[in-house]
């Protein structure tokens, strides 16, 4: 659980530094083309989701990300003893994400978003959206081959792998 909440602590730490970053610096600025016309620091202001999905409705997304939030803390402390570290590190990277960008929701009512990749014009986002993306794909590739690996491992370790309701 402590792999979980140093992940967590470390992602949110980045985040809420790079947005304080771009509401005091970079919102007066608007624009810094670190590579012109490809990748740029550019200060928006999301009401949504991602893709500024359900924006405006704040509450809506402030609820579901509380309880998203309560679901992986159920998790990690049920779980604790049975989890690696890999799924420690993505629940951390979940939980960081989702928390750094509840933080804007309800201090500022819209999340700082300031990265952007302008040459494929993608959606401006931030580190907590990065963190949340990393840990949603990271999470599919564990549940998808690493969970049942673990799972066919531990049953031939307990000697029930030719258990007929396993096959097939």
């Amino acid at each position: 659980m402590w792999l979980s909440l140093l992940v967590a602590a470390l992602t949110l730490a980045v985040d809420r530094i790079t947005k304080l970053w771009a509401y005091y610096v970079l919102q007066p600025i608007q624009d810094i083309p670190l590579w012109e016309g490809v990748f740029h620091l550019t200060y928006a202001r999301n009401t949504g989701a991602a893709f500024s999905f359900l924006a405006g409705k704040q509450w809506i997304l402030i609820v579901f990300t509380l309880i998203a939030v309560g679901i992986m803390g159920y998790f990690l402390v049920r779980y604790r003893s049975g989890m690696g570290r890999f799924l420690r590190t993505i629940l951390g990277l979940l939980l960081g994400g989702a928390i750094g960008n509840l933080i804007d929701r309800i201090v500022y009512g819209y999340v700082i978003d300031f990265l952007y990749f302008k040459l494929i014009n993608f959606a401006i986002f931030n580190v907590a959206d990065s963190c949340l993306v990393i840990g949603a794909i990271l999470l599919g590739i564990y549940i998808l081959f690493v969970h049942d690996r673990g799972a066919a491992q531990r049953e031939k370790a307990n000697g029930n792998e030719d258990l007929p309701s396993q096959k097939g």
